[in-house]
Parts: C-alpha cells; sequence; structure tokens
C-alpha cells in the first residue's frame, strides 16, 4: 500500500460541506492497517477558545491509541475516545464524558499517522487537530480547538 503524502490533507466540498477527508468522503476503514498502536507524546500549537469559555483548558500532554483491525481506542486526558483508521492513514475519534454537574464534554481528534522513514532515527508522528466541546452551567458551550503534532515513543 502506498503511504500518503507527509502533511498532505485533502479536504472536500460537497453536500457535508468543507470537512477533512475522513469524515465525508469514500474513504474506507483500513485493511491492511499501519501500526498505529502505541504513546505519542502531543505538542501544541497556540488554540482557538469560544467567547462561551470560562477559564483556561489544558490538553491532554498524550494520547494512548489501541488498535483491532480498523477500530481505534484511546485515552486522551480522562476522556476514552472511540473511532476508525481509513486506509487514508486518517483518524477520527470521539468520546464524550461527565465533568461533574451535568457539564458534559464532547472530544473530537483527528489525526493522519505519518511513518517515520526508512533508516531514519525519527519515530512515527500524528498531524492533526483536537477540539472539545463543553456545556457550561449557563447552558453555553465552551469550544477549544488546537493543531497537534504526536512523537511515538519508542
Amino acid at each position: 500500500m502506498k503511504r500518503p503524502s507527509q502533511g498532505f490533507w485533502l479536504v472536500v466540498v460537497g453536500a457535508c460541506g468543507t470537512l477533512a477527508l475522513s469524515q465525508c468522503s469514500s474513504a474506507a476503514p483500513c485493511g491492511m492497517c499501519p501500526n498505529v498502536e502505541g504513546r505519542y507524546t502531543l505538542v501544541y500549537e497556540q488554540g482557538t477558545l469560544s467567547a462561551g469559555c470560562m477559564g483556561a483548558y489544558q490538553p491532554a500532554p498524550e494520547i494512548a491509541l489501541s488498535r483491532t483491525g480498523a477500530a481505534l481506542t484511546a485515552n486522551y486526558g480522562s476522556a476514552a475516545l472511540k473511532g476508525t483508521l481509513y486506509d487514508t492513514y486518517d483518524m477520527t475519534l470521539t468520546g464524550q464524558e461527565e465533568l461533574g454537574a451535568g457539564n458534559p464534554v464532547t472530544t473530537l481528534f483527528r489525526a493522519r499517522y505519518i511513518e517515520p522513514l526508512p533508516g531514519s532515527d525519527a519515530g512515527a508522528t500524528l498531524d492533526g487537530r483536537v477540539s472539545r466541546d463543553q456545556t457550561m452551567p449557563d447552558g453555553g458551550v465552551c469550544s477549544v480547538e488546537h493543531k497537534l503534532t504526536g512523537h511515538k515513543a519508542p
């Protein structure tokens, strides 16, 4: 299977609007899946924070991925995520958690798995975004999104 280009995100515009390929296209769950499972240390760019947010949100320092076929599970901070790995090496995982007082938080983790180059000392990486939407006590929603890079632990 040919490896997707590093850092390449195909954007589709159509009935679903503008979305990453794995969310609204003919990308299929992977048949010959790469070895994405493991722990990744995450590095974030400055995120966006909606007006409804009270206080600072600290994104999780790592994600731990597990895979069975194309099905993914992950621990991201205290959130348990589930999702799919696609034949494009894109992944989408989602989950919901309660932070008390009936304030649910929905997490969406989207990334592309990038294999290490042959002969390189560098490990595999993830290139993606994480967004979290929390319902606040006043009924408003706090939305946070960060672009991220993940580095797989050896």
